[in-house]
């Protein structure tokens, strides 16, 4: 259980740093 909660909150992490990159990228190009 705690393994599983720790790669969701891995994998939120990861979709949030993404998200936050591609955000950036895209106020740049505009």
């Amino acid at each position: 259980m705690r393994r599983w909660k720790n790669t969701v909150a891995g994998v939120l992490l990861i979709g949030a740093g993404m998200g936050f990159l591609f955000r950036k990228r895209k106020v740049k190009e505009l």
